[in-house]
């Protein structure tokens, strides 16, 4: 069975270049992630982020911040995934 990408897919490769086109060239972009599979990206947005090496694997190096400009602190494109409830 061919899925219809109009009903399933929410990005094509040149609607995402669209979308990344309003943020700064420069920015860092990360994923969110965790587990197996693959789903749908969300809208990117830009988020101000804190690295914490020392977090578990399943935590993610970094994690939101309401405290920007910190040492530890970055502003970065996220990418989110699309997480579905079972």
């Amino acid at each position: 069975m061919k899925i219809k990408e109009s009903n399933v897919i929410h990005y094509t490769v040149e609607k995402l270049i669209e979308s990344l086109k309003q943020f700064p060239q420069d920015l860092p972009v990360l994923v969110s992630g965790y587990e197996d599979g693959f789903e749908n990206l969300l809208t990117p947005e830009k988020i101000n982020l804190e690295y914490k090496a020392e977090n578990q694997y399943w935590s993610g190096e970094f994690q939101e911040t309401e405290q920007k400009n910190t040492k530890t602190s970055i502003d970065a494109l996220v990418l989110r995934r699309v997480v579905r409830d079972i």
